[in-house]
């Protein structure tokens, strides 16, 4: 598993994560303490878009290059292979979440907006594993390149759909975020790891099916 990891860390971890730094940095400095709930909306997807579209770039890699194939010569199995590329999504997530309050936090003047913005990173890591566990079972039953495509439409319309709603329904939005902020978070860490972990071993089964 940690030769897996390994092997990952670049795609999953680090670039996700410097990409990270360097729009966050650029956003903070232009915001100028003017950062609301409505932007905490828009730049969260970053999350997304970061993690999730690296995720989709280290499976485009191992299906363009017959990586699957060429971990089934070597002395892994399925749970190594699943378990080591899940583990790194979490460890992924967990850092970006971090630095991603840490960084936007102290711009925001209302505790309400702080706390809508912590439940923002909570929601969108919740979205990530999900995609990234049926991903991952996708991968396992049927490859990857016929949905590579689809994938990244996935990405984009999650990467913009902040700003449409915002344009043309602002309202909703912004009483949705209300919603938000005083819901917790608890339920939704504990049904998102269980539906995360849920579809991770039910790809290794497969996979190991196929062996």
């Amino acid at each position: 598993m940690l030769g897996i990891m390994k092997k990952d860390f670049f795609r999953i971890v680090f670039v996700p994560n410097l990409t990270f730094i360097g729009l966050a940095l650029l956003v903070w400095f232009e915001t100028s303490g003017e950062y609301d709930a409505s932007m905490a909306l828009t730049t969260s997807a970053w999350i997304i878009l970061f993690v999730f579209g690296g995720i989709i770039g280290v499976e485009q890699y191992e299906s363009k290059f017959n990586g699957y194939r060429f971990m089934s010569t070597l002395p892994v199995t399925a749970k190594d292979i699943f378990g080591g590329k899940s583990v790194l999504v979490v460890v992924s997530l967990l850092i970006m979440g971090f630095g991603y309050y840490v960084t936007f936090s102290p711009l925001i003047m209302e505790p309400s907006a702080r706390n809508t913005l912590q439940n923002l990173v909570v929601v969108n890591s919740a979205l990530v594993l999900v995609l990234v566990g049926l991903v991952y079972l996708t991968v396992a039953k049927v490859g990857f390149s016929r949905f590579y495509g689809p994938l990244w439409a996935v990405i984009i319309l999650i990467g913009i759909s902040p700003i449409i709603g915002l344009s043309l329904f602002k309202k909703d939005v912004l009483s949705f975020l209300d919603l938000l902020n005083r819901t917790s978070m608890i339920p939704v860490i504990a049904l998102t790891l269980l539906v995360y972990v849920g579809l991770v071993l039910t790809a290794i089964k497969i996979k190991e099916s196929q062996q």
